[in-house]
């Protein structure tokens, strides 16, 4: 099974964003730099074990309006921070999109992506999508790090991930659109559609919850 790599927490504004995510869990998150022609940008924390969590937000540096649709925009008009998405470490996303093909599913990718860090250094990775599913972001995406050493490694850290799971009322769905794709979350039956991650740090068990 594929396992979490990252999880996004969106904001509307990153510098607030990082703000109360160092009041929530005690510990700030760094900048990490600028995603361009995508409208966002990002600061992030490493949670141990081969996990990270990046926060996203728009980037006022860029011209949202005129870009394609993505998530810069939707990130922008969020009433207040919680979990939007998360990513699913795979080093093989051509057979990634022939089990998404079988299962029924749309497959965008491998797409080459890089961002410029704050200290010049470049990094590099693969991702795979599957943008226009019916359970939107409770599918997630996918990466690839390639010869990238992985941020949990070179983050700081000083959170660790407890649990993550997903609810949904067709929860049998999704569960078995996760088997096919083998994605290794759980998925429980709720009334209300979201994602829930429980870190532990300084500031003892902080739970985190979709917007």
């Amino acid at each position: 099974m594929l396992n979490i790599d990252h999880l996004i927490w969106g904001v509307p504004d990153l510098s607030q964003g990082m703000d109360y995510f160092e009041q929530l869990t005690g510990v700030r998150p760094v900048e990490g730099g600028s995603h361009p022609g995508r409208g966002t940008r990002n600061a992030l924390l490493s949670l141990g074990n081969g996990h990270y969590i990046e926060l996203l937000a728009p980037d006022p540096a860029q011209d949202i309006d005129a870009l394609p649709d993505g998530w810069a925009a939707t990130l922008r008009a969020l009433p207040s921070a919680g979990l939007f998405s998360f990513a699913m470490g795979c080093r093989n996303l051509e057979a990634l999109a022939a089990r998404a093909k079988g299962a029924g599913l749309p497959f965008q990718g491998p797409v080459a992506s890089s961002r410029q860090q704050p200290d010049g250094r470049s990094l590099r990775w693969r991702l795979g999508h599957t943008q226009g599913n019916a359970f939107g972001r409770l599918l997630p995406f996918y990466i690839d790090w390639m010869d990238t050493p992985h941020p949990s490694t070179t983050l700081p850290g000083g959170l660790q991930l407890l649990d993550f799971g997903v609810t949904h009322p067709r929860s049998n769905e999704l569960a078995a659109l996760y088997t096919a794709l083998e994605v290794g979350v759980c998925v429980r039956r709720g009334d209300r559609a979201g994602l829930r991650a429980v870190l532990a740090g300084p500031s003892g068990e902080v739970v985190l919850t979709s917007v």
